[in-house]
């Protein structure tokens, strides 16, 4: 095993590194290595061909319509988020409304980070993220668990899923 260090870093910078992600086994260092073109560490599962790591730097860009306005971003998360706050400059009392929807073991939103996570609060602190103002947003989330969000947030804002907010992924 190499010799490791621990950095102190912002959580702009955090969230930069994860933006970067491109699959969930993936470690901080494991993305740094990959931007700063060093050489991949060994110790840990290379990709199973050239190709599948060709397909990881060639993602697809994920893109939902919402009121005939594109969203669109590398990441599924960022497109959620994008579209979360593009709801809540359309009405100012969506994201209330939106903080009364939850799963079985999460809020959708919340105005403190540990209350997103109805029976581990420990979650938090490492996949509650700001959304805007004093409200956060789960990062923790499947395609799946997205698709339910953005149905329900529909929902909320009075529009119709599948017509008003398109999501064809």
């Amino acid at each position: 095993m190499k010799e490791t260090t621990e950095i102190s870093i912002d959580i702009e910078v955090y969230r930069a590194i994860e933006a970067l992600r491109t699959s969930f086994n993936q470690s901080a260092n494991d993305i740094l290595r990959r931007i700063l073109s060093l050489e991949a560490d060994t110790s840990r599962v290379k990709a199973k061909s050239t190709r599948e790591a060709r397909n990881f730097e060639s993602r697809k860009v994920y893109e939902i319509e919402l009121l005939s306005d594109k969203i669109s971003g590398r990441f599924l998360i960022e497109v959620y988020r994008k579209c979360l706050l593009r709801l809540a400059d359309l009405d100012p009392q969506f994201l209330e409304g939106f903080s009364a929807g939850a799963s079985r073991q999460r809020r959708f939103v919340a105005r403190d980070p540990k209350r997103l996570y109805l029976k581990s609060p420990r979650l938090a602190k490492d996949y509650a993220q700001p959304l805007c103002g004093t409200w956060f947003y789960d990062t923790n989330l499947s395609e799946p668990q997205i698709k339910q969000r953005l149905k329900y947030a529909c929902k909320v804002a009075g529009l119709e899923f599948g017509v008003d907010l398109i999501y064809n992924l």
